[in-house]
């Protein structure tokens, strides 16, 4: 299977990029685009998977909100269906702005205390453990 890093985020993250197809046709059909330990019980502790594309910037898109998502699932113990929500929303002003930070300069103290101030407007009841991915 192909698994290449690219990257280390300054938490010890790492970002891996893979073949979405393998992933789909070898570890779970559900897989798109992109997920993390923290959702996906078959991806290694701190690691996130992006799926290769040839628009990079998709990718880099793509890592943010994962990055998020993770981030949130980890630290504010928030289900998926929260963490998703306020990642996508994270995801779709960036694509407006068209900003999409370089992986070394993901989540700085500023953006986790935003995270943290705009956590309530997200937070639901706790969803079933099974999903299309599993959680931990």
């Amino acid at each position: 299977m192909y698994k290449r890093q690219v990257c280390t985020t300054k938490e010890g993250t790492k970002v891996y990029e893979v073949k979405g197809r393998e992933i789909r046709d070898n570890v779970n059909a559900d897989f798109a685009l992109g997920c993390h330990d923290k959702r996906c019980d078959y991806i290694p502790p701190n690691e996130v998977w992006i799926e290769l594309l040839p628009d990079t910037t998709d990718m880099c898109y793509n890592l943010q909100h994962e990055l998020a998502e993770r981030w949130i699932m980890a630290e504010g113990s928030l289900p998926y269906r929260s963490a998703h929500s306020f990642a996508l929303q994270m995801e779709k002003k960036a694509r407006k702005t068209g900003k999409c930070q370089p992986c070394a300069e993901l989540f700085s103290s500023e953006m986790k205390e935003h995270i943290l101030e705009l956590w309530p407007l997200f937070i639901e009841p706790e969803e079933p453990a099974s999903g299309r991915c599993g959680r931990r």
